[in-house]
C-alpha cells in the first residue's frame, strides 16, 4: 500500500512540473474556460431534484471545477510573481 502512495506522490508532483510549463495566456484561457463551464454546471444543477445521481454527478463536477480554478489561479499568481 506505501508504494502505491508514492506512486500518486509522484504523478501528483509530475503534473505540478507540467504546470510550471504553461505560459501565462494558456493559464488564463483554461481559466476562463473553467469559469464558464462551472456557471453553465451551476445553472444546469438547478434542474435537477436532490437524491437524483444526476444532481450527485453535476454537484460533485462543479466542486472539481472550482478546485482547478483556485490551482490554475494559484498557478497564474506564481507565474505573476516570478516575472
Amino acid at each position: 500500500m506505501l508504494s502505491m502512495t508514492n506512486a500518486r506522490e509522484k504523478r501528483s508532483k509530475r503534473k505540478l512540473i507540467m504546470m510550471g510549463e504553461l505560459s501565462l495566456e494558456e493559464l488564463t484561457n483554461a481559466s476562463r474556460s473553467i469559469v464558464s463551464l462551472l456557471i453553465k454546471c451551476e445553472k444546469a444543477l438547478e434542474k435537477f431534484s436532490p437524491g437524483t445521481s444526476q444532481y450527485t454527478l453535476l454537484k460533485n463536477r462543479i466542486n472539481a471545477l472550482r478546485i482547478a480554478t483556485k490551482l490554475i489561479d494559484k498557478a497564474i499568481t506564481e507565474s505573476i510573481e516570478k516575472g
